[in-house]
């Protein structure tokens, strides 16, 4: 399966990359590297900078690798409880649930 991890150069999102890779899954990392790190990012996994704030990014990284599923890796577990950081936008439905299912609805695929 071909699953796209955002967030996947941080440190949760790298140990998915990892998971996901090592049962045989094609993997692409979207990163903005914002928090996390290149290093970081499995040599397996093909790596796609962009920002999911961006829609053009997110577009052109659905478009480009053609993802089965998707998979969002939150920056930090503490975090969200310290305190939350508001987003740029809502949630647009790709990786919020995992499925990508919502895709279509955020994506401007042909």
């Amino acid at each position: 399966m071909k699953v796209l991890v955002t967030g996947g150069a941080g440190y949760i999102g790298s140990v998915t990359v990892e998971q996901l890779i090592e049962t045989g899954n094609q993997v692409a990392v979207f990163d903005n590297l914002s928090q996390g790190h290149r290093a970081a990012v499995h040599e397996d996994a093909e790596f796609i900078v962009g920002d999911l704030a961006n829609r053009d990014d997110v577009d052109s990284a659905i478009y480009a690798f053609r993802p089965d599923a998707g998979n969002t890796a939150p920056a930090s577990i503490a975090r969200p409880r310290q305190k939350p950081r508001r987003s740029a936008r809502p949630s647009h439905g790709w990786g919020s649930g995992g499925s990508g299912g919502n895709r279509a609805r955020y994506c401007r695929l042909p």
